[in-house]
């Protein structure tokens, strides 16, 4: 009786030629072109939505501090007017250094913005109220030697 021979490995470069390798690198080739094109598609996809998300970031923190911006603005030039108008009608004076001083600290402890109020004199003579923290104002009175 014969028995039956098993079938011998195809040497490699009849196994390179055979269909079912074609077959085979054929998919692996369908498959990777396939995540390739994928891949470039979700990356731009997202670098175009990321580069937008930014961009709307950028424009909404820029509206924001603009506005804070302008408000403290605005809030310095009425404080200036009103600390001008009360000694042009002589509600504060030089001559009454502790009403000077209340108002300057009243005006820091009122407006948690500034860290500065400050007023100068045509002698050289400057005073003004420090923010030191939020619960800490210091008195600054500075005198000009001449």
């Amino acid at each position: 009786m014969n028995s039956p021979t098993p079938e011998a490995p195809l040497p490699r470069w009849r196994y390179l030629h055979s269909l079912s390798f074609k077959l085979l690198a054929a998919s692996v080739l369908v498959v990777l072109a396939v995540a390739g094109v994928v891949h470039v598609l979700w990356q731009v996809t997202a670098e175009k939505s990321v580069n937008g998300i930014v961009a709307e970031l950028n424009r909404e923190i820029l509206q924001g501090v603009s506005g804070s911006v302008l408000s403290v603005s605005e809030d310095v030039a009425a404080s200036h007017r009103l600390m001008r108008a009360l000694f042009e009608q002589k509600l504060l004076s030089t001559r009454a250094p502790r009403l000077v001083e209340k108002f300057l600290l009243d005006l820091a402890a009122a407006k948690p913005l500034y860290t500065w109020v400050q007023i100068g004199f045509a002698n050289g003579d400057f005073w003004g109220a420090n923010r030191l923290s939020d619960d800490s104002i210091r008195l600054v009175i500075r005198r000009w030697d001449a």
